[in-house]
């Protein structure tokens, strides 16, 4: 269990150092023993972990950025390169049940990044071409309603900072009047990319982590 001190027992901090040892070098019997009672191992775990790696390197330990619960906390990984942060709860014998990774510090991807100009260009003025191109199935006659109202409550917008999210590429968003958003995207693996899933929502900070 994790106390709310900040401090971990001995038995919940094998269990971090075994998610390390995971995340350092994938072996899928070692990871299956740290799992909750009849919490399966999803199939895209092991990529998960893969594309962590691609964007930090090795990470050698970590430290409690806080305990938000007995079973759940946020650590901050400490890696070759940028920041990530993990966000990991555990069942009731302590083993995990939930995890998340933000990346931050990154490089934007370009393909992320041109998306992300064709959304804010879509408040600013409406074009159906413009949509078209980075939407993977666009349904204009929504969207355009969608973004006229962004367009009527925040003016122009241009593109803050960038953190990556498993298989999400987010943005905060940076807007003449209505307070500041946060603009998140999944991609298609095609090129060019296309929006398969997005969210544009007021900017805040969420640390909820994944339960699977």
């Amino acid at each position: 269990m994790l106390s709310h001190d900040g401090e971990t027992d001995g038995y919940a901090s094998s269990i971090r150092k075994r998610l390390l040892a995971a995340y350092n070098q994938w072996n899928e019997a070692g990871y299956d023993a740290m799992l909750s009672k009849g919490r399966a191992r999803q199939a895209a775990e092991k990529g998960e972990f893969a594309s962590y790696h691609a964007l930090h390197g090795a990470c050698n330990g970590y430290e409690v950025i806080e305990v938000q619960s007995e079973r759940a906390a946020r650590f901050a990984m400490q890696c070759k390169r940028g920041e990530l942060e993990m966000h990991v709860t555990l069942g009731s014998e302590g083993l995990i049940k939930g995890f998340s990774g933000i990346s931050r510090g990154v490089p934007t991807p370009e393909r992320a990044a041109r998306v992300a100009r064709d959304v804010l260009a879509l408040i600013t003025s409406w074009k159906d071409a413009v949509h078209e191109r980075s939407w993977q199935s666009p349904d204009s006659a929504t969207a355009k309603r969608v973004f006229a109202g962004l367009r009527r409550r925040h003016g122009r917008c241009t593109l803050g900072s960038y953190v990556r999210r498993f298989e999400i590429d987010e943005f905060t968003v940076k807007c003449d009047h209505g307070g500041d958003l946060t603009l998140s995207f999944g991609l298609s693996g095609g090129q060019p990319a296309k929006i398969t899933r997005h969210k544009i929502r007021p900017a805040r900070e969420s640390n909820c982590p994944r339960l699977d």
